[in-house]
């Protein structure tokens, strides 16, 4: 009886694993397209820089670019230094 109601429920499962297998085969879903961008490209641009100097201090910036004119808006520049790194006491 035991063994019946076992190979019952695995058919029922291979069945039910079956019709899924076949649901997604046949709904297989679309390609994908990108949409097109119609908004335009805004006009300021940033762009940010990091230098490193192998020691103990490093630059930052950045850049602000006009995109219609081709000048630059803004720019920053910043030298980054670091003490001699102490171990701390126990």
């Amino acid at each position: 009886m035991q063994k019946k109601l076992l190979a019952t429920v695995g058919l029922w499962i291979l069945g039910i694993l079956f019709l899924l297998n076949l649901a997604v085969t046949v709904l297989e879903p679309q390609t994908a397209y990108a949409k097109k961008d119609t908004d335009p490209v805004g006009r300021y641009q940033i762009t940010s820089w990091a230098l490193s100097t192998g020691g103990m201090s490093h630059y930052t910036g950045y850049y602000v670019l006009d995109t219609a004119t081709g000048k630059i808006i803004d720019k920053f520049s910043e030298l980054h230094k670091q003490d001699a790194y102490e171990a701390p006491q126990n």
